[in-house]
């Protein structure tokens, strides 16, 4: 049976409630069914293009959920853990939560897993002025549907790629939405507790399933070639925001991860000789871009091996003789690209 959720009632904090009892058929694309809060007990099926979902985001938008401004997002993000404090989760899902959206604050969805528990929240603002009471209502259900989307995508991502050790979930499907034109899942839930509410300028949504009652996969598979320089680039990317925050122990991290997984790269291994120098580790620093210019100086520009050397300087008199090395080669590569021009 498809029919559409009828609504209860609409709270005077302006909440969405809608009953949904019956076995239900939904297109979170085309949002055909309303929300209810606590659990859906019938299936949802979806075919979505991963891209192509924010429909409502044509409505205005209220300047505080903007992210041009740091306070205003610290705000957001202190609103929303607040939110999962007093939500009816299990007190793991509820941490394991926490800590993703503090470690992803840029981030307006999360989802994860927890056990036999997989979970997902989603923040959308709500229209302004005058749109805002009509509006309401269907950003809920948008926000609903997308936050069932997080998990599907989670668990399809961790299915299909999960078992090449590429474990950070956000930087994978970032690296698979590079890799292909569109993300597409298909998948079943049923059993979902959730619920969608309105927290000031904020639609926001989350939902609980047990992974027995989840069942999700990728419609195509990319060339992992491709698909782990995607994920390294991403992961590269966040290491670099780390660094103008003068977070190095966390480009750290960032690095360990990838050389752990055979994912370094030329510009990838300066920054983290880098990071390794500030956190103290000089030595270590110093064996990063070694190895560095031995696997590159045959092909590197002669930008990077200048780079490379004068990264090799600050590392005291260990570094010197490669510091030496890299301007040597440095400059025989500016004097081959020369000697080709004349020619």
């Amino acid at each position: 049976m498809r029919r559409k959720a009828t609504a209860d009632e609409r709270g005077a904090n302006g909440n969405f409630l809608a009953s949904c009892t019956e076995e239900t058929t939904a297109c979170c694309a085309l949002g055909i069914h309303s929300i209810s809060q606590g659990r859906l007990t019938g299936y949802v099926f979806f075919l979505i293009p991963f891209l192509a979902i924010a429909a409502f985001a044509k409505f205005p938008i209220s300047a505080s959920c903007t992210d041009d401004v740091a306070d205003d997002r610290q705000a957001e993000i202190m609103r929303i853990i607040s939110v999962v404090r007093e939500a009816e989760l299990p007190e793991q899902v509820r941490k394991s939560l926490t800590r993703i959206i503090t470690d992803s604050p840029k981030q307006k969805q999360w989802a994860g897993s927890e056990g036999t528990f997989f979970f997902g929240l989603v923040v959308r603002p709500l229209p302004s002025g005058q749109q805002r009471k009509a509006a309401t209502p269907a950003v809920l259900n948008a926000t609903h549907m997308l936050s069932v989307h997080e998990v599907l995508v989670f668990k399809a991502v961790l299915d299909a790629y999960g078992k090449s050790n590429l474990t950070d979930t956000i930087a994978l499907r970032k690296a698979l939405i590079r890799s292909s034109a569109e993300l597409h899942v298909v998948g079943r839930v049923k059993g979902v507790r959730h619920k969608s509410e309105v927290h000031g300028d904020l639609a926001v949504a989350y939902i609980l399933c047990n992974e027995t009652d989840l069942l999700a996969f990728l419609q195509g598979r990319e060339q992992m070639d491709v698909v782990r320089r995607d994920y390294r680039n991403v992961m590269h990317e966040r290491m670099r925001e780390r660094m103008k925050e003068k977070q190095w122990k966390d480009g750290v991290a960032i690095w360990d991860h990838l050389h752990s997984r055979n994912l370094a790269s030329a510009e990838l291994s300066l920054d983290a000789t880098r990071c390794l120098h500030e956190v103290k580790r000089s030595d270590d620093a110093l064996a990063v871009l070694r190895d560095a210019f031995d696997q590159n100086a045959l092909l590197a520009s002669a930008d990077w091996l200048e780079r490379c050397g004068d990264l090799a300087l600050t590392l005291g008199k260990q570094g010197e003789a490669l510091a030496l090395r890299a301007y040597e080669r440095s400059s025989d590569r500016l004097k081959s690209t020369v000697n080709e021009k004349k020619r």
